[in-house]
């Protein structure tokens, strides 16, 4: 996209649009969710101990693995996993959890050849997708 520079200097006091965060300006409102009656705040940290929960599960079911070495992630939605102690790739590893047991784990070169030995594992699905997915890696090791 080519953009142009306005001629005018910018202005120095927000304007309303800068008030409503278009212009890389953070403004939270302080309202309240009309249907719920929940902040927005309340809601976030719902959503965030939710999504906590599924990492926690995740990782506990896939440090049971004989040859996996993870570490908890702080703000991702997903779980890179060092595969190289199992004596197989990524991409084998991969490979064999979608056909034994139904995981699909991205493989770590699809991200680039540095990556060879691991896998990426998601819990940005539904509680109960991680969960089941949580009971079948743990079969699977």
């Amino acid at each position: 996209i080519n953009q142009q520079m306005p001629k005018e200097p910018l202005p120095s006091q927000p304007s309303s649009v800068d008030d409503h965060g278009c212009t890389g300006h953070m403004h939270r409102p302080h309202i309240r969710n009309s249907r719920s009656g929940h902040s927005p705040d309340a809601e976030v940290r719902a959503m965030v101990a939710e999504y906590r929960d599924r990492r926690d599960q995740l990782c506990a079911a896939a440090a049971t693995v004989p040859g996996f070495a993870l570490s908890v992630p702080e703000g991702a939605l997903y779980v890179w996993v060092d595969v190289s102690g199992t004596g197989q790739d990524g991409a084998a590893v991969a490979q064999d959890l979608l056909e034994r047991a139904g995981i699909a784990a991205v493989p770590g070169p699809a991200f680039g050849s540095e990556y060879a030995d691991f896998i990426r594992l998601t819990y940005a699905s539904s509680s109960t997708l991680v969960g089941a997915a949580s009971d079948a890696l743990t079969k699977w090791a």
